[in-house]
């Protein structure tokens, strides 16, 4: 948030209303909001203008855009296919047609392309498993093959372009999709939230 000698917020880019100093205030695409200032309004300096114009650059040209896999996860947050969102590259990448995108909320930058480096991660090489040994290794490896990129005149701010879930597969085990897959069911059917009905189905599913 930015405030001017003038009293003018300008250039929002979020569209959720906020509350400021007592006033209900609803942006949309960069419109410019008089509200009142109180004390000395804090000006933006030349880096913070450079960094304010690069991230609406990102928004304009959807380069930080975020997917779901389908309208379930729009209710349930899950939707028995990407373990969270869906990722932007991949195997588990839904596919173009279907996938919903629910804007310029990411902090992944995307340059086109899927991660170059994929085929030596070590879960390709010697094998997948749920230990966190396994996902460490993966990590590690993900993490020095895709540094982050600092923009220049700074020290920490920057962008990086993919996720893990881009590179390793990012699924739960088929018992807990199976589990969750039975919660969902269990909602649909109008069956209230309670911990001994959903616990008996679970164990009944369990023992099978």
């Amino acid at each position: 948030m930015l405030w001017r000698n003038s009293g003018i917020i300008e250039e929002f880019f979020d569209i959720n209303p906020i509350e400021n100093l007592g006033v209900h205030i609803h942006h949309r695409d960069m419109k410019t909001v008089e509200v009142p200032v109180k004390g000395r309004p804090a000006k933006a300096d030349f880096r913070i203008r450079n960094l304010i114009d690069r991230s609406h650059e990102l928004a304009r040209t959807h380069k930080r855009d975020l997917y779901v896999d389908n309208p379930e996860f729009l209710v349930y947050h899950w939707s028995g296919e990407a373990a969270a969102f869906s990722p932007n590259t991949g195997e588990l990448s839904a596919a173009e047609d279907t996938r919903i995108n629910i804007g310029d909320h990411n902090a992944r930058v995307d340059i086109g392309g899927a991660y170059p480096f994929v085929a030596g991660m070590p879960s390709k090489q010697n094998g997948f498993s749920y230990d966190p040994g396994n996902w460490a290794e993966d990590y590690a490896y993900f993490l020095d093959h895709s540094p982050a990129e600092v923009h220049v005149h700074e020290r920490i701010v920057g962008e990086f372009h993919w996720m893990l879930e881009e590179a390793r597969f990012f699924q739960y085990p088929e018992s807990q999709r199976k589990l969750g897959r039975l919660a969902r069911d269990l909602c649909e059917l109008g069956v209230k939230p309670n911990f001994k009905i959903v616990n008996e189905r679970c164990r009944m599913i369990l023992s099978e």
